[in-house]
Parts: C-alpha cells; structure tokens; sequence
C-alpha cells in the first residue's frame, strides 16, 4: 500500500474537502506542503493527505516499475537509484510498458484512495487528487479506472508533469480536469500532457490544460497558484448546465472559470 502523511487532519466537525497529493518518483513528502499549505488556507474545512508509491527509491518512493520486476517496498538499482533518474524514466518507456506498470499499480492506488475517505469521512465527489510526475500518472488514471466501473474515486484530478496511459472511450462527465505542465520541464515534455488533454476533449471530457511558460518539473510556487486558482474558480460543466437548464436556457459546453 501507498505510504501516508498528513498535513492537514480534518476539523472537528469533519471534512468538507479532502485533498490527496500523490508524490512524484524520488520526490519527499515534504515537498508537498507549500501546496498543503496553500490548500489549507483556500479550504480552511479540508483534509489533506500527502500519499507516496509503496516502492522504495532510495530513501523516498515511487508508483511505478516495470511489470514483473518488483515487489512492494523493495528497492531497485535498475529502476530509479535517484529521483531523476526515476523522472526520467516515465517519459523513456515505451507506451505499452507504461501502460502495463500503471494497471499494476492501480489496485493498490485505488485502495489507498477510499482507505483515506473512509478515515476521513469524506465522499468520492467531495476528493480532489493532485499529482507531481508519476503522481500525476496514477491520479489520472486512478479517475479513469474508477469512474468506468460506476463508482468513481473522485470528483477532480490535477497534474502537473504527468505523462499518461491510454484515454478511455468514454469519461465520466462529471469528473473534472485540470492538466498543468512548466513549458521548460526538462524530465516529462509537456507534449505528455498536452496529447491527452486533446484525446479528453475528443471525448468530451471536462478538462483544462495550462502550460506555463519559464516553468520546469519542480512544484514551484507558480505552479501552486495555478492549481488553486483553478480549484477556487473553476465551476464544474456538470453544474453549470445543470444551472442553466433550471433557468431554461440551452447549457452550451463551456464550464464557467
């Protein structure tokens, strides 16, 4: 299982929001709390919950390794010694490789994700997942692989310097998107994000891409306002059509923010 720290426990009263922020390969959880941070005080009534992958890189983690290869909490020198190396790894895969490491790394990743909601009381539609990296890998494709089943994980996912498995057919139109991606990102190009942003919108998907100029892979505090002001003002198009059919007016495509 996916190993945990929390930032932020849920108040007295319970949680209105829960936030789960999936580490990068290599990547501490301590980088994790400028956004924490930042989250807590835009969502003052939030949970928020740093969560790594259940695979050793070095003295941090990972989500991913090549099928068949290794165990949970094993480390191994082949895969990612270094947090770059680890970085650099999720863009040299060859698609199917990706893909086949993912749908291994699912199950576990699911799981962590409701073990979290229950502790927290909070419902899948009130859960955002915000992913760095590989984190960004297995948010996304957390959301996919759950919201085909009927019973999705989340109501939004957020990534930033993800690359990503194959879109699905079909995507639940009330899940909402936002892919982030530093146009200077020197370990996952941000071709990654902007290829599946085009496979979402084909399908007609609620998604927003955002590639910020001067950025790289790191989660700088530019990258944090990005994130936050899209979750502050981004109404969901689900809603928003919803709004506009009680009114009687014809609910175009766009959400609103």
């Amino acid at each position: 299982m996916a190993i945990a720290h929390i930032l932020k426990p849920a108040p007295e009263g319970g949680a209105a929001q829960l936030f789960l922020l999936f580490c990068d390969a290599g990547q501490s959880w301590q980088e994790m709390t400028p956004l924490g941070e930042a989250l807590g005080k835009a969502f003052g009534s939030a949970a928020i919950v740093v969560v790594q992958g259940p695979h050793a890189v070095g003295e941090d983690s990972c989500w991913l390794v090549p099928a068949g290869e290794m165990q949970a909490g094993e480390t191994h020198a082949g895969v990612a010694d270094t947090p770059m190396e680890g970085r650099a790894l999720l863009t040299a895969w060859e698609d199917e490789a990706l893909a086949g490491a993912i749908e291994a790394a699912l199950p576990g990743c699911i799981g962590s994700i409701r073990n979290w909601q229950a502790q927290m009381k909070v419902l899948p539609e009130a859960t955002a997942l915000i992913g760095v990296g590989e984190g960004a890998t297995m948010a996304l494709a957390a959301a996919m692989a759950s919201a085909g089943d009927g019973h999705p994980v989340c109501g939004r996912v957020s990534t930033v310097g993800g690359r990503f498995g194959p879109v699905p057919d079909a995507v639940s139109p009330t899940l909402v998107l936002h892919l982030v991606h530093g146009k200077a990102d020197q370990s996952v190009h941000f071709r990654h994000s902007v290829k599946t942003a085009e496979d979402l919108v084909k399908r007609d998907a609620d998604v927003m891409a955002d590639i910020v100029p001067h950025e790289g892979h790191a989660l700088s505090d530019e990258l944090v306002g990005w994130l936050v002001d899209r979750l502050q003002s981004r109404v969901p198009r689900h809603l928003w059509q919803a709004a506009m059919r009680v009114q009687g007016a014809e609910p175009g495509g766009d959400s609103c923010g």
